[in-house]
């Protein structure tokens, strides 16, 4: 039969080396004991009922503290490090609680929310976490539109949430005065249920480009028209006009194989009859006007 030591470390082992005291009262151990661990230097105090048997005192384990002391959920910049987004990233220690029982953790941000609801709330690495699109709606309050936008986009490109998903969170939590609401609603409004995400941030400086000018608006992601869907997308593409515009991010070093099936996909359009334009980081970012000189051309040479 296992002692009630070794089943605290058990414990422990899942939840980054910290234990509870209601956690290792219920495992067989003693306040006594408890008390002689701490005394003896054996085991760390995090807070008050939360201990460090083992490892590092990080942000980690603070987090895992938290969601087991308070209770929480880990939520805002310390989910969007978990889920890998591209706006809040600072590693710092942040949970959402659902009551006023206890608002303070030691080296934990805690936020308190009436309107976490349970399909709000995912499970990531054994740990409760607000999902992709609550995290979205929670760090959208200070960050510009721009961040806000590039997220939402990352996101969907890696598939691990989807516009649905953002509507409906923004339909649960979403109203006037709530912080977040109304750059939510602007994000929303510009997303039809066709939208396609750029697929890097080249691509997306080029659509940024391309919206500030006085051309149409383009086709994002479109599948090549003479070959089958699973073959290749072009980036940009003005159907009408049969222009296609690759965004050319690439370095010196990359596979020749990657090189030669670019050109042959060039080559392919331009025997379909469609106009192709390449550009580079520092045609988008360091010579914008005349990058917007060459679409124009292209459209002048297409209606001539």
């Amino acid at each position: 039969m296992d002692s009630p030591e070794a089943r605290v470390r058990r414990i422990a082992n899942k939840q980054q080396g910290t234990v509870s005291r209601n956690q290792a009262l219920a495992a067989g151990m003693t306040d006594r004991t408890i008390q002689r661990r701490v005394a003896d230097g054996v085991w760390t105090r995090l807070s008050n009922g939360i201990f460090l048997l083992f490892g590092k005192h990080s942000v980690t384990t603070r987090l895992i503290a938290a969601t087991v002391a308070l209770p929480a959920v880990i939520s805002h910049e310390s989910a969007a490090f978990i889920h890998q987004l591209t706006v809040g990233q600072k590693k710092v220690a942040a949970v959402t609680i659902t009551h006023r029982f206890s608002n303070r953790f030691p080296g934990v941000t805690v936020h308190e929310s009436t309107d976490l609801a349970e399909h709000h709330i995912q499970i990531r690495q054994g740990l409760p976490v607000t999902t992709v699109a609550r995290t979205i709606f929670d760090l959208a309050v200070g960050v510009s539109s721009r961040s806000l936008r590039r997220a939402v986009d990352d996101a969907l490109v890696r598939r691990c949430v989807e516009i649905c998903d953002l509507r409906r969170v923004f339909g649960d939590v979403g109203r006037r005065g709530r912080p977040g609401t109304t750059a939510m609603r602007s994000l929303l409004k510009s997303m039809t249920n066709d939208y396609v995400a750029p697929e890097s941030e080249l691509e997306r400086r080029l659509l940024e480009l391309l919206d500030r000018s006085d051309l149409p608006s383009p086709t994002i992601q479109m599948a090549l028209p003479w070959r089958p869907a699973v073959a290749g997308r072009v980036d940009v593409a003005y159907p009408d006009e049969r222009i296609l515009i690759e965004c050319d991010g690439r370095r010196w070093h990359t596979l020749a194989e990657s090189f030669e099936r670019d050109r042959r996909r060039d080559n392919l359009a331009q025997i379909e009859g469609w106009t192709v334009l390449r550009f580079t980081w520092d045609d988008v970012v360091e010579y914008p006007a005349r990058t917007l000189s060459m679409v124009r051309a292209a459209f002048r040479a297409r209606a001539a």
